[in-house]
């Protein structure tokens, strides 16, 4: 029997301080990244520490760039840092694949922040099942102030107007989209402390018979034909998502 603890209890009452039965508090206050929004399991997990960066990078004209930074960190030593082409309205995007065990809803959580302005930036999963593919796709366009999504026929529709992000060293938001493969529908999204519902959209899907497997993207634009520079961090991937 675990000493200071009743033998039929998990918990009991304390003199000073409190019995913490919350897991996933327990884990946030170890120094684990996921703090935002803590439903789902995870999938895969990046903090940017390690030396090595293990995204790629593409992007839609020279000139774009990406690598691990130390000065800007939401937490520990490093984040990522991606830098679009000096091109108008031209991004680069750090992707990554990773294995699909047929969970049907997936949430991509990350944080970002911006130097200064950016003409957008994109939250995305491209879900391939074996035989369909499904897209996921979130922006937020900075000069417009909209939050879209992106529909069933491949155009963006907005989801919320008028929304300012604050431009400030080491002042990161944090979004999240969950879409569900199975049913090729969205969830729902999450932007700061905004969470929108998107269970009855429908998502883009095609026949497509690429190996299961999920496909992700983090993307930033270029403004005014000039480079601008990205910093992500908490990277989280989820499935059996509510």
């Amino acid at each position: 029997m675990a000493r200071g603890q009743k033998d039929y209890a998990g918990s009991s009452q304390k003199t000073v301080g409190a019995t913490l039965s919350d897991m996933g508090e327990l884990a946030a206050r170890l120094g684990s990244i996921v703090t935002f929004d803590r439903r789902g399991d995870i999938i895969l997990l990046d903090d940017f520490e390690d030396p090595l960066m293990k995204w790629n990078l593409s992007g839609e004209a020279l000139g774009f760039a990406g690598r691990l930074d130390q000065t800007g960190a939401k937490t520990g030593s490093q984040c990522l840092k991606i830098t679009s082409p000096a091109d108008t309205d031209k991004n680069v995007a750090a992707n990554r694949r990773i294995d699909y065990v047929g969970a049907p809803r997936l949430g991509q959580e990350v944080s970002f922040s911006r130097l200064s302005s950016v003409g957008y930036i994109e939250n995305r999963m491209d879900v391939f099942t074996g035989s369909r593919k499904v897209e996921f796709r979130l922006k937020y366009d900075q000069d417009a102030g909209t939050l879209s999504y992106y529909d069933v026929d491949g155009a963006w529709q907005v989801l919320a107007s008028g929304l300012t992000l604050a431009v400030a060293s080491f002042y990161y938001w944090t979004w999240k989209l969950v879409g569900d493969a199975t049913e090729e529908k969205y969830a729902r999204a999450l932007l700061g402390s905004r969470e929108h519902d998107l269970s009855s959209i429908a998502a883009k899907a095609s026949d497509d018979t690429t190996e299961a497997s999920v496909l992700v993207f983090i993307t930033s634009a270029s403004v005014n034909a000039e480079a601008r520079s990205v910093l992500y961090d908490h990277y989280i991937l989820t499935m059996n998502e509510p």
